[in-house]
């Protein structure tokens, strides 16, 4: 007949998904802090004067350009290491998940194309480049709004995060027009995954609980 304590859960078991989502989501927190500082950064050049950042002469115009690249750098980083959580850290029916994930890392290696390309295209006058930066901006916003969808209308999927994708996703189209809205839904997914990191983690001594 099995041992009494044989029937009990092994200990620390239940904790797999949530230690193993930690080092994803620190990264996510990283690299969206740092991409949501970029976007504004960019936003305040912007704002200094009308930057030809097709055609750029001064310091400021060169220094817009390479801020753009390395906020979608950036951008890249966050939108991998956020499906990478997910796969990790996720309630999303299985094909659900699998399809938001394949979404959001699209997106990501979308976001590093725009990024190359605008660097040698508008930086190095490599204007040939200018389509790959067409191409990858379609690939983002349809990588975005496939994975925004699935997030928000997925049962079990976490609502929050996908009206940040949302706003990512505006952020993004509108980028000409304005980095605030990008900016901020960066900065705000860098303090939900702060939050939503230390809701998470198991205080010392839980598992050994009766």
């Amino acid at each position: 007949m099995p041992d009494k304590d044989s029937l009990q859960p092994e200990k620390g078991a239940g904790q797999y998904l949530a230690g193993a989502a930690m080092a994803p989501s620190r990264f996510v927190v990283v690299a969206a802090a740092l991409a949501g500082i970029a976007f504004g950064a960019r936003g305040v050049l912007n704002a200094l004067g009308d930057i030809r950042y097709w055609s750029p002469e001064t310091p400021l115009e060169y220094t817009a350009v390479a801020l753009l690249s390395v906020a979608m750098l950036f951008l890249g980083a966050t939108l991998w290491a956020l499906g990478s959580f997910w796969a990790t850290d996720d309630h999303l029916p299985g094909r659900a998940a699998k399809l938001s994930r394949f979404a959001v890392q699209m997106a990501a290696a979308a976001a590093v194309l725009v990024s190359i390309s605008n660097f040698l295209e508008d930086y190095l006058r490599l204007r040939w480049f200018g389509l790959t930066f067409v191409m990858g901006a379609i690939a983002l916003l349809l990588g975005l709004l496939g994975a925004t969808g699935l997030r928000l209308a997925a049962p079990g999927a976490d609502k929050v995060e996908g009206i940040l994708l949302l706003a990512l996703t505006a952020g993004v189209l509108f980028l000409s027009f304005s980095m605030a809205v990008g900016a901020a839904a960066l900065l705000l997914l860098a303090a939900y995954h702060v939050w939503f990191r230390d809701r998470r983690r198991v205080r010392p001594g839980a598992a050994d609980a009766p």
